[in-house]
């Protein structure tokens, strides 16, 4: 089923939390921190076996623009997209899938950030692979990792029923998403063995994403579908760039928290 598979890579935070290494006119993810590549070039070169350059989307800001595509030669130019104005996850990745959906409306997206260290690359195309497979029966899917310590500056997800097993991986419904806990409550969920380390990456097919958003996130999806109109018209940046600018910034997990299914 990889051949469904597209992914788009969200590149356009200020990386404020490496600050001073991290600056706002070259965040981390645009910075080689864990080997002589970039985190953008080593997210981009770790997916490369299972989803070609073609089928690789990545969301950038104005100021980033030029350099993530200097960083990314082999990514065609069409796929490097612009955000006029920051409005969060939720819009950047609606933004994405309307770029997906014109490619191929039955298409299973991928959403990634451009700044994780992931050691175990074959584990992680595997998972990602397994979570295109769930998303494929309609299911909107996110990706827990196994916490080792009470960390207190991520978010956990805790898990609900198992719903399938794909080899050794397990599936399971999501319960609830926690937002960043105090450590005495992290501890709690740790000593559970309820609760992943929310990763924030996702799967699902495209025209389910449109779906839970008319749902959920009318608003915004009514303004991704003036967006795509846009483009279908050929209408001029500019007034593309304003309905865009209407949306707010939004985080994704809030918006649709009780349809995510969870890993």
């Amino acid at each position: 089923m990889t051949n469904s598979l597209y992914a788009l890579i969200l590149a356009g935070g200020t990386g404020t939390r490496l600050w001073p290494r991290s600056r706002k006119g070259l965040p981390k993810q645009l910075l080689p921190l864990v080997s002589t590549r970039t985190m953008l070039q080593e997210t981009v070169d770790r997916i490369r076996a299972i989803i070609p350059p073609e089928r690789i989307l990545v969301a950038t800001n104005d100021a980033y623009l030029q350099t993530v595509r200097g960083q990314l030669p082999h990514v065609p130019r069409e796929n490097i997209l612009r955000e006029s104005d920051p409005r969060g996850t939720a819009p950047s990745i609606g933004l994405g899938a309307l770029q997906i959906a014109r490619r191929d409306p039955d298409a299973v997206m991928l959403s990634l950030h451009a700044d994780h260290f992931i050691r175990d690359a074959v584990g992680f195309r595997r998972a990602l692979v397994h979570a295109g497979k769930i998303a494929a029966r309609g299911f909107l899917v996110t990706l827990g990792i196994q916490p080792s310590h009470p960390e207190t500056g991520y978010g956990y997800i805790q898990r609900g029923e198992l719903l399938d097993t794909l080899g050794a991986q397990r599936v399971f419904r999501v319960a609830r998403f926690v937002e960043k806990p105090n450590v005495e409550t992290a501890t709690r969920f740790i000593a559970s063995g309820k609760y992943f380390w929310n990763s924030g990456i996702f799967a699902w097919q495209v025209s389910t994403l449109f779906e839970e958003f008319a749902r959920y996130l009318p608003t915004l999806s009514a303004q991704l579908n003036a967006i795509g109109m846009g483009w279908k018209k050929k209408q001029s940046r500019a007034a593309i760039d304003r309905v865009w600018k209407k949306s707010r910034r939004r985080r994704l997990m809030w918006g649709l928290w009780k349809n995510l299914r969870a890993w």
